[in-house]
């Protein structure tokens, strides 16, 4: 499978190389999030979408957990707990704007 993971390959330059074969753009998340945090606005389905992220992400934590001891394995843990800290900080940021009290001007 194809993904992130950063490894040397036969030459001694890097290849990507992960336990699973998806990426998640957390990238637009995170702007989508500030942009709803700093308009007091946002779009529920980045909220649904983000937290469909974190499902995904904690099932693949399960199975990279359940696997046995190898540097791949780690790699993999390692860059999904960043993806869920990250996830998890901007559905939190979806999830207060989208909190009766703070959408000023919005019914």
């Amino acid at each position: 499978m194809n993904g992130l993971l950063r490894q040397p390959d036969k030459a001694g330059s890097i290849s990507t190389e992960l336990l699973f074969d998806w990426r998640a753009d957390l990238e637009r998340l995170e702007t989508a999030a500030e942009t709803a945090r700093r308009t007091h606005d946002f779009d529920p389905w980045v909220l649904a979408e983000g937290e469909c992220w974190l499902d995904l992400i904690e099932a693949e934590l399960v199975a990279v957990n359940g696997a046995p001891r190898q540097p791949q394995v780690e790699q993999s843990r390692l860059l999904l707990e960043d993806w869920r800290r990250r996830v998890l900080a901007a559905v939190q940021a979806l999830r207060a704007v989208a909190s009766p009290g703070c959408n000023p001007g919005k019914h």
